[in-house]
């Protein structure tokens, strides 16, 4: 015999009249359990853990305002409630119609996005795919925030089980176990700090990684006076490499296994960049992707980073916005590349 699973939904942050318009939509053309959080807070989430706890799936359908700022808050609420119940997947709900930042909420862990106000067949479509979803396919290839997290998690226990051999005055026990293991990813994970943690743990290790004087980058674009234009902007920090087309991409990508960065287009000549992305990953799946288009489509910008995008960038971008992102890219092939070897080093040295 069958047993009808316990889907729940929960709506928090969100102002009370829109809360209950979009619980009275879904309680109409769903049979889920809705509950709306009146208290427009997402503080008190201690108090439904029973119904979290008991729940076979939870959609978390939470409010956001015009303040990006408090986003990272949010999806911090998002994961605590995944503590819970791992069959969890958060949907943001916001007025802000920018793909650049709908990418970063849904890199940061969020499951999708519904722009207000809303639409209300979108609302059942998308909550329903929610649940829909098996567990393996939720996750994006790219997790800044867990990529990070798992690494300031296993450098802090390597340190806790070493800590009365290693001495309160090393290395590790004082930039690692002094802070926290919450302070040391909050710190560590800054692009500036990065730098400052590779040579604590190569200390530690008793090992000098070999650093190249300038990561690779690949751009992947068929106009030329936009390669122009980003090679003028990358060319002091970058080793750069350029493609025009699909074809010449993939021959460059196996051609320089040291590509770390891949600035890819949407439309090109011989392929969509959507479907470049999954054969850019099978030659090389360490390199970082950011995708630079001028089509504002949130859709298309999901889409793009559940299939491994790590961020979305919108055309026409500045220096500035171009370097910031590549940066930061930079720093996470660190992290999930570079750290994970210092790691390892780590492991044989001390345990």
């Amino acid at each position: 015999m069958n047993t009808k699973k316990k889907n729940t939904i929960l709506i928090f942050d969100m102002k009370l009249v829109l809360a209950q318009e979009l619980a009275n939509i879904l309680e109409n053309h769903t049979d889920y359990e809705v509950i709306v959080d009146e208290d427009d807070t997402l503080d008190d989430i201690i108090k439904y853990e029973e119904v979290i706890k008991q729940a076979d799936n939870i959609v978390l359908l939470v409010g956001q305002d015009t303040n990006i700022l408090g986003t990272e808050n949010i999806l911090e609420k998002v994961s605590e409630i995944q503590k819970m119940n791992k069959n969890t997947r958060g949907i943001l709900c916001s007025d802000i119609n920018d793909p650049s930042f709908i990418a970063e909420v849904i890199k940061e862990g969020a499951f999708d996005y519904i722009m207000l106000p809303f639409d209300f067949e979108e609302v059942v479509q998308k909550v329903k795919k929610a649940f829909d979803t098996p567990e393996t396919q939720t996750k994006i290839k790219v997790n800044r925030r867990s990529i990070v997290s798992k690494t300031i998690k296993e450098i802090f226990d390597i340190v806790k089980l070493t800590r009365k051999n290693l001495g309160d005055d090393h290395v590790l026990v004082k930039n690692v176990i002094a802070r926290g293991c919450a302070e040391s990813f909050l710190y560590f994970q800054t692009y500036e700090n990065m730098g400052q943690l590779q040579n604590i743990l190569e200390k530690a290790a008793g090992l000098k990684m070999k650093k190249e004087i300038k990561p690779t980058v690949l751009s992947i674009e068929d106009e030329a006076p936009l390669r122009d234009i980003v090679d003028g902007f990358l060319e002091d920090d970058y080793t750069m490499l350029f493609a025009e087309d699909g074809k010449t991409a993939l021959e460059q990508l196996k051609k320089h296994p040291r590509i770390s960065i891949v600035l890819l287009d949407i439309v090109l000549p011989d392929i969509l960049g959507i479907d470049l992305l999954p054969k850019i990953k099978e030659i090389n799946k360490e390199a970082l992707v950011i995708v630079l288009t001028a089509y504002k489509d949130i859709e298309y910008a999901i889409t793009t980073m559940r299939n491994g995008a790590y961020c979305f960038l919108n055309k026409p971008f500045t220096q500035k916005t171009l370097l910031y992102n590549v940066k930061e890219a930079e720093h996470m092939y660190y992290y999930h590349k570079i750290f994970p070897l210092l790691i390892q080093e780590l492991k044989k040295k001390l345990l």
